[in-house]
């Protein structure tokens, strides 16, 4: 990713546009693409609470992804590791074979508690990659959702988790974390 896919021209590092727009980049340490020797940066659009955090709360993603018959969304687990976004997928998920022909991503997450009033959102769009199972990161994923292997359901394990074989990573090139709480400041615990 150059600063120009991000809106940036390099004369605009140098002035006071350019400084506020390098604040809100975030390098990605130890994350590159393949035969670019370019960092890799994820620009913050908006940020109204700690996303790491909010990103290990075992929460549904809705990813989104392109087809021939136009945009397609599917309700995903998730794990945030590496500044990246896994799910996984068997052999027979279309959303895995949409990723291999349009590599674009964009997700959305929620966490919302009508009650107290609560609603964080995150959303990101990206590039994603399909790569062979990850069984250690299958398990971390996993395990966020399930509890410890020793409470999974055989059912489940055999018919569901066992047929898993891919993982997808998604590179998010923005991400916007807006803070929607109708009750803000009056939270109750």
């Amino acid at each position: 990713m150059c600063y120009r896919q991000l809106g940036i021209r390099s004369s605009d590092t140098s002035n006071a546009r350019g400084a506020a727009v390098m604040r809100r980049l975030v390098y990605l340490p130890g994350v590159f693409d393949p035969g670019i020797s370019q960092r890799r940066y994820m620009r913050i659009v908006e940020r109204d609470f700690d996303i790491n955090a909010f990103l290990q709360r075992p929460l549904f993603a809705h990813l989104a992804t392109v087809s021939e018959e136009g945009p397609c969304e599917s309700p995903v687990w998730f794990l945030w590791e590496d500044h990246a976004l896994w799910l996984i997928a068997d052999e027979h998920s279309s959303y895995a074979k949409r990723l291999e022909k349009d590599s674009r991503a964009a997700v959305g997450i929620v966490d919302f508690d009508l009650e107290r009033g609560f609603l964080q959102h995150v959303g990101m769009r990206g590039t994603a990659r399909v790569f062979p199972m990850d069984k250690q990161r299958l398990q971390r994923l996993l395990a966020r959702y399930l509890g410890p292997e020793s409470e999974w359901d055989d059912w489940f394990k055999q018919n569901v988790i066992d047929r898993q074989s891919r993982m997808i990573q998604i590179m998010p090139s923005t991400v916007v974390a807006r803070d929607q709480s109708y009750f803000r400041g009056k939270l109750r615990d």
